[in-house]
């Protein structure tokens, strides 16, 4: 008898240790995918963000372009580049009302 319970909890102490071990090893699995599908995400959304911003940009170095090839607006400019250096003086010039008007 002595030997047979003996027996029976190694054979517990075994099944205890392979459950253990199995549900530590589906961990690792567990998380590496999660790494793994976070981590593409993450590319995906650095594409996407990397792509919307190129086009962002784009569309406002070409109104940029349309505003600045404006007669009015060049003109308004040339006025604003005689003037002095003096943040006062541009902010109340008829040339800055003119460009934000």
């Amino acid at each position: 008898m002595l030997r047979s319970r003996k027996t029976l909890l190694v054979f517990a102490f075994s099944v205890a240790a392979l459950v253990g071990l199995g549900s530590w090893a589906i961990q690792v699995k567990i998380r590496a995918e999660a790494r793994e599908t976070v981590g593409q995400s993450l590319i995906a959304v650095r594409d996407t963000t990397h792509h919307a911003l190129g086009a962002w940009f784009k569309e406002h170095k070409t109104a940029a372009t349309i505003w600045a090839d404006a007669t009015q607006v060049r003109q308004a400019a040339r006025e604003l580049l005689r003037l002095s250096p003096d943040e006062a003086r541009l902010r109340s010039s008829p040339a800055q009302r003119d460009l934000r008007a």
